[in-house]
C-alpha cells in the first residue's frame, strides 16, 4: 500500500473515532475527494479487502452511501464502468464474510442505480453461474438473486429481468435445487427457498415457473427439506424455516386465487394438494407438543397456514375440521398458557414481560396465534359458541390448573366481541363484572395481570355506577402494587372505564395525572399499547386536556428530541408521540392562544425530522403540520421552510406519502396568500405533479389511479386559489400541465370514473384560468377532448365537478364558433349538469349538517354514483376551495344574458330544445339553496 493509499486508510479509520472533531474532520476531507476515480477504486479494490474488519466495514459504508448519491454524475463514470464490469465477480471471490457483506450492499446499489440493460446483463451472469460446477459461483448466483429481490427494483425492470433470467437458466436453477437437497447443502437450500418464496410472491411470475410440473417440483423439494430433523445444525434450521415460508405462502396464494395463472390457482385448491401441505404443518404441531421445535418461525408459518385454511371458503373450512381439535388443544391453548418463562419475566424482568404482551406487531408468534384463534371463531359459526363456552368453563372450573386458566383468559381477550355476542349483553356484563371482582379479590397476581390485558383490549362496556366505583377502586389499588408489570398493566386497564358514559365525569379530575403516568411508563417501558393509550386519552378527554396541552406537548416534544438522538430510533414510539401532539392540536383548534403556543413548541422538531430525512416519521409529521396549517389558517416563514424541505426530499421517498403531501400542498396554497407563490414554489408543484402523474408499466401496463388523482388535486388546488397569480408569475406553467396530461389522455380515458373525472376537472380548470394558451396546446385534439367532457359530464356528481364544468362553459361561451364542438351533445351535457346542481348542493349541505348518510345514497339508486367496476366518487365535505364561494346560479344567469353573435354561446342557445330551456329557466327563475361554507 503506497503512501496515498495509507493516508486514505487513515482517514477511513478516523471516521470511526469517538472524538467528534476528529471524526468530522475525516468525513469532511473524504467528501472533498469523493469524485476522484482513483480514490474510489482504492476503496473498492483495497480497503474493502482490508484485514481489519472495521476498516472493511467503514470503507464499505462510505462507498455505498456515496455511490447512492453520485452514481450518475459524469466525473465518476470511469469508475462506474469498472464497477459495473466487476460487481458480480467481486461477490464470487469475496474471501471473508465482512467482505461479502460489503459487496452485497454494493450489488444492491448497482441493481437500484444501473440502467435496465446492465441489470439484465448481470442477471445473465447470475443465471450462467448455475451451469457451473464451482461452489463459489453457484453460491454467488444465489446470493445475487436474493440481493436483487431485496433491492428497491420495481415495475417492469423487476418483472422483465427475472423473466429473462429464468427463461434462459430456469432448468439450470432447478438442477441446483435438486443438487442441494440430494447433498444436504443447507446453505444453498436456505438461499434457494428465500428466492422461490420471493418469486412466487410476485404477480407476474415467469411463465416457465407457472407450469404445474415445475411448481410441483419445487413443492416436493421443499417437502424433502422440512422432513429433516438435524436441529443441531443452524444452517439446516434456517433452510427449513424458508422451506416452510415458501410452502405456506405459495399455498395461501393459490387458495386465495392470487396467482395470475388460473390453472395454478386451481391446482393449489385441489383437496389432495391442500391435505399434503396441511399434514406438513400438522407435524409442526406434533413437534411443538413434544418440545422438539427449536425455531419459533416454524410455529408462525403453521399458524398462518391454518388461519387461511379456516377462514377462506367452505372447501378449506371442511378440510380444517380434520385439524380443529389438534390446532386448538395442542397448539393455540398451549401457546397462551402460563409457563416458567412467563413467571420468571413477571417476577424479575418487567420490561421483557411487558414487551412480550403489549408490543403486538413485534411478537409474531403471539400475533399469529391470536389471529388464528380469532379466525377460527369468527369464520366458523359452528365452532364459535362451543369454543367460547369451553374457555369460560375452563375459567369457572376450580379444578382447572392456573396456567390453563391464564391461557383461556388470554384467548378470550382475542375474541371479546364474539364472547359478548354468544352470551348476550346482560349475560356478558354479569360474567365480566363477576370475573373482574373475583380475580382482583383473589390476590392471584398472574391472573390479575392477564385480566388487565383483557380489560385493555375488550369492547366498550357501559358500567353501572356501583360497579364502576367498585372496580375502578380495585384497579387503582393494583396501580400502587410493588410489582412493576402490574403497575403498568393496571394503568392500561383504566381505559376499560372510558365507555361508562354516566360515570365518566368521575375520571376527569385525574386525567392529567393519568396522562403523565402513561408518559412516564412509556419512556421506561415503551410499548405499542402505552403509545396508543396516550392518543386515546387525548382523544376521549380533549375538552379536559386542552388547557394542559402546552405542558404535555412540551414534555412530548422533549421525549421526541431524546429519541431522535438515540443510535437506533424507536420510530413506532416516536410516531405515536407525534400523533398525540396532533390530537392536542386538533383539540385546541378553536383556542388560538394555545394553538400558537403548541406551534412554537413543535415547529422546530417538525423541521428537524423533515430536514434530517427521518422517512419513517414523514407520514405523521406532515399530518401534524397539516393540522397546524388548517387550524391556524396561515403560513409563516417557518412553515415555508418546512414546505421547501418536504418538497426537496428525494422523489422515491416522497411518493410514499400521497395523501399527506396532497393535503399539505392544498393547505399551503389555501392559507399561504399570494406572497407565498413564486417560481421556486411553482417548481415544487411541478415536481410533485411529475412525481404522481406518471405512466408506470408495473406489470400489465398502466398507472396508479390514486397517484394520478392526487396530482390532479394538487394542481387544481393551486389553480382554484392562486390561478391568476400562477399565470402572471410563470406564463408557461399551466399550458405545460395541459401538455403533460394530453400525453396520457387516451390511457386515462379507459380508467376508472374517479380518475377520468379528476383529470377532466384539471383540464377544464386550466382552460378556465388560461383559456387561449391551453386551447392552443390542445390544438387538433379539441374534438376528442370536448367529446370526452360531454360524454363524462354525467359522472360529474360532486358540487366541485359541476362548478368547474360551469366555469369551463363560461370560459368557452364567448369564443368564436368552433366546428370541433358537437352542439347537441354540449346541450345535453350542459342541461344535465346545471339541472342536477341544486340536488348536489342540497346533498352536500345535508352532509355538512349531519343529515345525510349511506342509506340515503342507496335509496337514491342513482347510477351516477357507480361506474362499471364499482368505483365511487364521493362528495367530500372536508375539502374546501375558493370555488365554494362562487354563486354559479348568478354566473350562469349572467352568461346566458350576454350572448354575443357568432360565438359558442349563441350556437348553444339557438340549438336548444324547448324542454332543455324549461329546465334552465325553472332553476334560474326560482330561489335556489346556496352551498354552505365551513
Amino acid at each position: 500500500m503506497n503512501s496515498e493509499q495509507q493516508k486514505l486508510r487513515s482517514l477511513i479509520v478516523d471516521t470511526l473515532n469517538s472524538d467528534t472533531n476528529i471524526r468530522n474532520a475525516a468525513e469532511q476531507q473524504l467528501n472533498t475527494c469523493v469524485k476522484n476515480v482513483e480514490i474510489l477504486k482504492c476503496i473498492h479494490e483495497n480497503l474493502i479487502r482490508d484485514e481489519n474488519f472495521m476498516v472493511c466495514k467503514a470503507s464499505g459504508i462510505f462507498l455505498v452511501n456515496k455511490l447512492r448519491e453520485i452514481y450518475e454524475e459524469n466525473e465518476i463514470q470511469q469508475f462506474i464502468l469498472f464497477f459495473e464490469q466487476h460487481v458480480f465477480e467481486h461477490l464470487v471471490y469475496a474471501k471473508t464474510q465482512n467482505e461479502l457483506d460489503v459487496y452485497k450492499k454494493l450489488l444492491c446499489v448497482f441493481f437500484e442505480k444501473a440502467k435496465e440493460e446492465k441489470v439484465k446483463f448481470i442477471l445473465h451472469q447470475v443465471g450462467a453461474s448455475f451451469t457451473q460446477k464451482e461452489h463459489e459461483k453457484i453460491r454467488a448466483g444465489l446470493i445475487a438473486l436474493n440481493v436483487f429481490f431485496d433491492s428497491e427494483v420495481y415495475g417492469s425492470v423487476l418483472v422483465q429481468s427475472i423473466k429473462a433470467c429464468f427463461s434462459s437458466y430456469g432448468n439450470a436453477f432447478a438442477e441446483v435445487v435438486q443438487m442441494s437437497t440430494q447433498s444436504n447443502n443447507y446453505e444453498f437450500q436456505k438461499l434457494i427457498f428465500e428466492i422461490l418464496h420471493k418469486i412466487y410472491d410476485m404477480y407476474n411470475i415467469p411463465t416457465e415457473l407457472c407450469e404445474i410440473s415445475v411448481f410441483n417440483f419445487y413443492i416436493e423439494q421443499a417437502l424433502l427439506v422440512v422432513r429433516g430433523m438435524e436441529y443441531k445444525n443452524l444452517e439446516f434450521v434456517c433452510a427449513k424455516k424458508w422451506a416452510y415460508v415458501f410452502l405456506q405462502n405459495a399455498t395461501k396464494k393459490g387458495i386465495k386465487k392470487f396467482f395470475k395463472s388460473s390453472e395454478l390457482n386451481k391446482h393449489v385448491q385441489n383437496e389432495n394438494f391442500i391435505l399434503g401441505v396441511a399434514n406438513v404443518f400438522s407435524s409442526v404441531i406434533d413437534e411443538f407438543k413434544n418440545n422438539n421445535t427449536p425455531e419459533e418461525d416454524f410455529l408462525v408459518s403453521a399458524a398462518q397456514f391454518f388461519e387461511v385454511l379456516c377462514s377462506k371458503n367452505d372447501e378449506t373450512k371442511t378440510i380444517f375440521k380434520n385439524y380443529l381439535q389438534k390446532v386448538v388443544y395442542e397448539f393455540v391453548i398451549p401457546c397462551f398458557k402460563y409457563d416458567e418463562q412467563t413467571e420468571a419475566l413477571f417476577e424479575a424482568d418487567p420490561t421483557a414481560y411487558l414487551n412480550e404482551r403489549y408490543n403486538f406487531s413485534t411478537k409474531q408468534l403471539r400475533a399469529n396465534i391470536s389471529q388464528l384463534f380469532y379466525s377460527i371463531v369468527k369464520y366458523n359459526k359452528t365452532f364459535e359458541g362451543p369454543l367460547i363456552e369451553l374457555l369460560i368453563q375452563l375459567l369457572n372450573d376450580n379444578n382447572t390448573q392456573m396456567e390453563i386458566k391464564y391461557g383461556a383468559l388470554g384467548l378470550l381477550s382475542e375474541v371479546s366481541s364474539q364472547t359478548q355476542k354468544v352470551m348476550g349483553e346482560e349475560g356478558y356484563y354479569t360474567f365480566l363484572v363477576n370475573l373482574i371482582q373475583k380475580i382482583l379479590a383473589s390476590g392471584n397476581l398472574y391472573m390479575a395481570s392477564q385480566l388487565f390485558l383483557y380489560m385493555s383490549l375488550c369492547p366498550e362496556l357501559n358500567l353501572k355506577k356501583n360497579d364502576f366505583e367498585v372496580l375502578l377502586k380495585e384497579v387503582f389499588r393494583y396501580a400502587q402494587h410493588e410489582n412493576i408489570a402490574l403497575k403498568v398493566e393496571s394503568t392500561l386497564a383504566i381505559q376499560f372505564f372510558f365507555a361508562s358514559e354516566d360515570c365518566i365525569s368521575q375520571i376527569h379530575a385525574f386525567v392529567p395525572g393519568l396522562l403523565e403516568t402513561v408518559l412516564k411508563y412509556n419512556r421506561l417501558y415503551p410499548s405499542e399499547a402505552l403509545s396508543s393509550f396516550l392518543e386515546y386519552i387525548v382523544e376521549c378527554f380533549d375538552d379536559v386536556m386542552v388547557d394542559f396541552a402546552p405542558r404535555f406537548v412540551t414534555t412530548i416534544i422533549g421525549a421526541i428530541n431524546d429519541l431522535l438522538k438515540e443510535g437506533e430510533v424507536d420510530y413506532y414510539q416516536t410516531s405515536t408521540y407525534i400523533t398525540t401532539v396532533d390530537k392536542f392540536v386538533q383539540a385546541a383548534s378553536d383556542r388560538s392562544n394555545i394553538l400558537n403556543n403548541l406551534y412554537e413548541i413543535s415547529v422546530g422538531v417538525i423541521y428537524m425530522i423533515i430536514k434530517n430525512e427521518h422517512f419513517d416519521l414523514f407520514s405523521e409529521t406532515i399530518a401534524l403540520m397539516n393540522s397546524f396549517l388548517f387550524a391556524m389558517e396561515k403560513v409563516d416563514d417557518r412553515a415555508y421552510e418546512i414546505f421547501k424541505a418536504v418538497i426537496s426530499t428525494d422523489s422515491d421517498e416522497l411518493c410514499m406519502y400521497i395523501e399527506e403531501i396532497e393535503m399539505f400542498m392544498d393547505n399551503y396554497v389555501s392559507f399561504g396568500g399570494d406572497a407565498m407563490i413564486n417560481s421556486e414554489v411553482l417548481a415544487a408543484f411541478n415536481k410533485v405533479f411529475d412525481m404522481f402523474f406518471i405512466c408506470d408499466d408495473v406489470e400489465d401496463g398502466g398507472f396508479y389511479s390514486r397517484d394520478v388523482i392526487a396530482a390532479c388535486n394538487i394542481i387544481n388546488a393551486l389553480l382554484c386559489y392562486r390561478g391568476s397569480l400562477v399565470k402572471s408569475c410563470q406564463g408557461n406553467f399551466i399550458p405545460n400541465i395541459v401538455n403533460k396530461v394530453l400525453g396520457m389522455f387516451s390511457n386515462i380515458m379507459d380508467d376508472s370514473i374517479p380518475c377520468i373525472v379528476n383529470v377532466l376537472d384539471l383540464l377544464m380548470n386550466c382552460i378556465v384560468v388560461d383559456t387561449a394558451n391551453c386551447l392552443s396546446v390542445i390544438g387538433d385534439y379539441k374534438a376528442k377532448f370536448y367529446a370526452k367532457i360531454w360524454e363524462n359530464s354525467y359522472n360529474f356528481i360532486r358540487v366541485i365537478d359541476k362548478k368547474i364544468y360551469l366555469l369551463f362553459i363560461n370560459a368557452i361561451f364567448t369564443l368564436p364558433v368552433d366546428g370541433s364542438i358537437d352542439m347537441q351533445e354540449m346541450n345535453k351535457s350542459f342541461v344535465h349538469v346545471f339541472g342536477t346542481l341544486p340536488g348536489a348542493i342540497q346533498k352536500r349541505n345535508k352532509m355538512m349538517d349531519g343529515e345525510y348518510d349511506d342509506e340515503d345514497e342507496e335509496k337514491e339508486n342513482d347510477d351516477d354514483f357507480y361506474d362499471s367496476d364499482d368505483s365511487k366518487l364521493h362528495e367530500d365535505i372536508y375539502t374546501y376551495s375558493e370555488y365554494d364561494k362562487i354563486d354559479v346560479y348568478s354566473l350562469v344567469k349572467n352568461m346566458l344574458s350576454n350572448v354575443v353573435p357568432g360565438t359558442v354561446g349563441q350556437n348553444l342557445l339557438s340549438s336548444m330544445q324547448q324542454q332543455q330551456i324549461s329546465v334552465i329557466q325553472k332553476i334560474l327563475c326560482n330561489p335556489q339553496e346556496q352551498q354552505k361554507l365551513k
